[in-house]
């Protein structure tokens, strides 16, 4: 693995599509609900705080180029440090996968197509990150840096088809729920940026630290421009509180687009966009999950695991009841925690590393005197 590299472009649209993905299930509803009128400034809030905390972590990171979060675990805590950072990241992986894996399969049965059984949905997806897995990080990143600018396009159609629709009466009150709501207590609205998570697994594959962080700030900064834009396009176009409704709210926004006679029924469209721009997500996932077990636990290969993980997921992901109930356990669990693992579990572990590091190199100067 030590000849492969990321590209810098790739890398970004890896975490733009990881973390833009929020857009095309419930985000904006989300953010109505928290927010109301004003659910556009908590992207744009928590984006400002997550620039903020990865300009520590990448302060951090300074001393440590060329290496993931485990092996910066394995200077701070040796074996044990490894396995206790390698064991947290594989359960958060699963944990996200297998529910989101619902999410999509439950979403692509509802709106596009509901004669099909889920089994089959869920097992086409599983099938596409298995082979994913199998040709490896490069080919994953190449096919992503192709899905990108497609739903870009999508994107930037549903907003040109619905600027007529706009009504900026919909932004009042400015400050929607009030300012406790918005910039108090969604503080853990930080976890938006949970795919973050990626750049401190795949720093091997980059080049220098410059490009470490380039490419976090661009990942964050066009993330958040987008998801800010998003919500704000939504809650121009669909006044509060019929904007909390929709489950899909840019399902429901491409249905409102109509460009003459030749050109209408976007949401076809906008399916197969979200649908690719989930695979390239679902594999990318499946990649970073097997590459932390295999760096975890020491293993030679990870193609052993592609098989089992794979079933692993596609079992856990039938464990909730229903749609409703992983939406729910989306929102309550992952919504409110995954910050933990993307940003303080890396803090802690490199002010560790940091502080042990020169602690090792203070003994050696006392050995040497």
């Amino acid at each position: 693995m030590g000849d492969i590299r990321v590209g810098n472009i790739g890398a970004i649209f890896l975490l733009v599509n990881g973390i833009c993905m929020q857009l095309f299930l419930g985000f904006p509803r989300r953010m109505v609900d928290a927010g109301g009128t004003a659910g556009w400034m908590i992207p744009l809030y928590t984006s400002i705080i997550s620039l903020i905390l990865f300009f520590f972590i990448s302060k951090l990171y300074s001393d440590f180029e060329g290496k993931d979060i485990i092996d910066v675990a394995q200077i701070a805590g040796g074996n044990i440090g490894r396995l206790v950072v390698g064991v947290i990241l594989i359960a958060d992986y699963a944990f996200i996968l297998s529910i989101l894996l619902r999410i999509f399969g439950e979403n692509i049965k509802v709106f596009a197509l509901n004669q099909s059984p889920l089994s089959f949905i869920i097992m086409t997806f599983i099938i596409v990150m298995a082979i994913s897995a199998y040709v490896g990080i490069e080919s994953i990143v190449r096919f992503n840096s192709l899905i990108v600018p497609i739903v870009a396009t999508a994107f930037i159609i549903i907003i040109l088809g619905n600027v007529n629709f706009m009504d900026v009466t919909n932004l009042f009150p400015i400050l929607g729920t009030g300012p406790y709501e918005i910039f108090i207590k969604q503080i853990s609205g930080i976890s938006i940026y949970s795919s973050l998570s990626a750049i401190f697994l795949v720093t091997p594959f980059l080049g220098t630290y410059k490009d470490f962080k380039k490419i976090g700030y661009w990942g964050i900064i066009i993330s958040g421009l987008l998801l800010t834009l998003g919500t704000l396009l939504y809650v121009l176009v669909v006044p509060y509180p019929t904007s909390t409704e929709y489950l899909l709210p840019y399902l429901h926004l491409a249905r409102y687009v109509y460009f003459g006679r030749f050109f209408q029924r976007i949401e076809s469209i906008f399916m197969i966009a979200w649908t690719l721009a989930a695979f390239s997500y679902l594999s990318m996932g499946l990649y970073l999950l097997l590459y932390t077990v295999k760096k975890t636990f020491r293993l030679e290969y990870y193609t052993p695991l592609i098989i089992p993980i794979a079933v692993i997921l596609y079992t856990v992901s039938f464990m909730p009841q229903s749609l409703m109930a992983s939406v729910a356990i989306e929102r309550q669990i992952v919504r409110n925690f995954a910050w933990v693992v993307t940003f303080a579990v890396p803090i802690v572990v490199l002010i560790m590393a940091k502080v042990i590091g020169r602690k090792k190199e203070g003994e050696k100067f006392n050995e040497k005197a």
